[in-house]
């Protein structure tokens, strides 16, 4: 009687711990997206969410915060409870924040706890449909050659694709100029309207202009050619040593639970590898993936790095930042009150509710 009564206790234990640790979600949770709906951060985000909703059995809501080169948004999870019911989903202009400025209301590695990589994202290097460039070859020969240089697209100033055109000019000496845009749309409707001898945006955004014919990818900027358009070489094979890519990943808060962290990290990596997930991103241009957080936390890491080095060669902005300097810095340049709270912003604030 008293072995079947341990028993008993035992397995009510259990299941205590296993309904406790399914406490999480317990209200809607936010997945903030800190850039305007439409484009491919928000759609990867909105697949997220709905299957996150299915699994967890809660409402899970995706939230824009555009603007001001995504650093509201941003800072609206840095300052929000870490109880993972608001949660990050950035890009790597996260990290390239980090290499331009020094004065932002958070700090990339030490005001969040990385959860996972979602997805890879390539750029692609694209023209108009009717354009005579067929080739990286036959565009830098055009760039060298020119009476006037080249006027290429991208997203605002600072950002990946606009990084990825000051590499290609660094790196192959062309003679083109960057005429930034406010976001991919705007990018894409300058290149249809021929106003840009070419574009450099996220391949999910431009792949419809792409598939109708009206815009012609010639290289994508990753080191390995994109899924969905495997007969497009990359810059790399035209540029030796030239490879740019991005990705998608889910951050939380600093201070949340290391147990819930990887709950978290295998609910997402589940989703990742599902097939019809897998097949569906594919599809739209993205590299689907999952991630430990320690790998995620690594690529943090290097890409600050790595995008300080193209700020500073490009002339950008200040001095390269390197992971050692970083490492030297404050712990957390998120606004404190005198008391030495946080100070939660206007969208944090609602995030909590």
């Amino acid at each position: 009687m008293r072995r079947l009564c341990s028993t008993l206790v035992v397995a009510l234990l259990v299941c205590a711990a296993g309904v406790q640790a399914r406490n999480f979600p317990e209200r809607t949770v936010n997945l903030l997206v800190p850039f305007a709906a439409g484009g491919s951060t928000d759609v990867l985000a909105r697949v997220l969410s709905s299957r996150l909703a299915e699994q967890w059995g809660q409402q899970v809501v995706v939230n824009n915060v555009g603007g001001d080169s995504s650093v509201s948004g941003t800072q609206a999870v840095a300052t929000a409870p870490p109880d993972g019911h608001a949660l990050l989903v950035a890009n790597a202009a996260l990290t390239i924040n980090e290499a331009l400025s020094r004065d932002l209301p958070y700090h990339a590695l030490r005001s969040f706890a990385p959860i996972s990589l979602l997805a890879g994202q390539h750029l692609v290097l694209a023209v108009q449909g009717s354009s005579t460039i067929y080739s990286v070859g036959e565009l830098i020969e055009k760039a060298r050659h020119s009476s006037t240089a080249l006027a290429y697209g991208t997203a605002p100033i600072g950002s990946l694709s606009h990084l990825a055109g000051e590499l290609l000019k660094l790196m192959s000496s062309a003679r083109v100029v960057n005429a930034a845009s406010i976001n991919t749309h705007a990018v894409l409707e300058e290149l249809m309207a021929a106003r840009l001898s070419f574009a450099i945006v996220p391949l999910p955004t431009a792949l419809p202009l792409i598939k109708s014919g009206r815009a012609r990818a010639i290289a994508v900027a990753g080191s390995n050619r994109a899924t969905a358009l495997p007969d497009v070489p990359t810059i790399g094979a035209s540029i030796a040593g030239y490879g740019v890519s991005t990705w998608i990943g889910v951050l939380a808060p600093h201070g949340i639970s290391v147990k819930l962290v990887r709950e978290l990290n295998a609910d997402m990596q589940a989703i990742m590898r599902r097939p019809d997930v897998m097949e569906m991103l594919g599809n739209l241009g993205y590299e689907p993936r999952g991630s430990t957080v320690g790998d995620f936390d690594n690529r943090l890491r290097a890409d600050i790095e790595r995008y300080s080095r193209v700020v500073f060669e490009a002339g950008i902005a200040r001095p390269a930042r390197t992971i050692a300097s970083v490492q030297a810095e404050p712990v957390t340049t998120v606004p404190r009150s005198p008391d030495g709270v946080m100070k939660r912003s206007a969208s944090a604030t609602a995030l909590a509710r």
